[in-house]
């Protein structure tokens, strides 16, 4: 017997459970990709975190952040950049997926107004500036 053979009352309610079975399949689906995501949060904040509270150079520290970073915003590349108080200038750290040019281009960036670097694509910046 074919579905078309049954009575609409059975069509119905047929069709019915094959939806609810793809609804079903598809949060589950939703669900476990979720979960991969935030095992994979938890693992790098960890490792983030494990590697500021040993003895490393503030460079690979610096990195492991960018790192961590990266792996939350796709298609995101990230640095941070230093400031040099002596010499008045931006030096890029931590710069792991940065093209080499870009990141060259980055180091000692005077701070003044008008000076930057111009980017092949857009970036966006979130530059984050304290006073001590």
């Amino acid at each position: 017997m074919t579905i078309g053979q049954l009575e609409w009352q059975h069509q119905f309610l047929v069709y019915g459970l094959l939806l609810a079975l793809f609804c079903i399949a598809i949060g589950w689906w939703i669900g476990h990709r979720e979960r991969v995501r935030l095992s994979r949060l938890v693992d790098a904040k960890f490792r983030t975190l494990a590697s500021l509270a040993q003895n490393k150079p503030l460079e690979e520290k610096l990195t492991d952040i960018c790192t961590l970073i990266e792996g939350q915003i796709s298609d995101a590349m990230c640095s941070v950049m230093l400031v040099d108080p002596v010499k008045g200038v931006l030096n890029a750290a931590g710069t792991l997926s940065l093209p080499k040019a870009f990141t060259d281009a980055l180091q000692g960036l005077p701070i003044a107004d008008g000076a930057g670097v111009v980017a092949p694509r857009p970036i966006v910046a979130f530059l984050w500036w304290s006073r001590i």
